[in-house]
């Protein structure tokens, strides 16, 4: 079982790994463009090609959303947010080690199809902990994921690759989204009986 006596306070670490989790999808999804200038001169891009490179991520979410949302509705949590870090990580390796144009797309889209699904598991765990209570100000703290995790991006990714070639922050991303793993399956935990019921009963002492 995945439930846990964890007392109610527990959600903000919940809050914690799930807003960790946002900033690694944010990192790969915008590790490309602050050094795609380098990548286009070591590996002798067209627009095209580079173009490409970067839109790949994105694609499988096309596809991959309806199907993320019909497992997170009948399977348990944890073993589909390790399977998308697990994704998220072998992607990125693939295109910070990859020395081929090909397989820095097969890493892109690797890691895009993890990325993705894991944005659809996120939201649902956190309505799981907060459901009424502060569930606005957790998807509000929540959204902010995306653009700081895009600031961060194109503030220092372009200026480490400068020093230290475009794969470093590639890499790095790699190893901040498997720690960010390990965190996620050490916290990760449903919220106990006792905890939905008080939530239930606020809510119908609202009503």
């Amino acid at each position: 079982m995945e439930r846990n006596d964890k007392p109610e306070g527990y959600r903000w670490v919940i809050l914690t790994i799930v807003y960790l989790s946002i900033l690694a999808f944010t990192f790969i999804f915008q590790s490309i463009p602050p050094v795609l200038p380098l990548i286009i001169f070591e590996l002798h891009l067209t627009y095209a090609q580079s173009g490409l490179l970067m839109s790949l991520f994105a694609l499988p979410g096309l596809f991959i959303s309806l199907p993320g949302g019909f497992l997170s509705d009948r399977y348990p949590m944890r073993p589909l947010g390790a399977g998308c870090f697990l994704l998220m990580v072998g992607g990125i390796l693939l295109v910070g080690l990859g020395k081929d144009l090909r397989v820095l797309w097969l890493g892109r889209v690797i890691a895009g199809i993890g990325g993705l699904t894991l944005s659809v598991l996120l939201p649902k765990l956190l309505s799981q902990w907060f459901r009424t209570k502060e569930l606005g100000l957790a998807m509000g703290i929540f959204n902010t994921g995306v653009p700081l995790g895009s600031v961060i991006c194109f503030g220092l990714f372009g200026k480490t690759g400068n020093l230290w070639g475009w794969r470093v922050p590639i890499l790095l991303t790699g190893i901040y989204s498997l720690i960010t793993a390990i965190l996620f399956l050490s916290f990760y935990q449903l919220p106990s009986s006792q905890t939905l019921e008080n939530e239930n009963q606020r809510v119908s002492a609202n009503h």
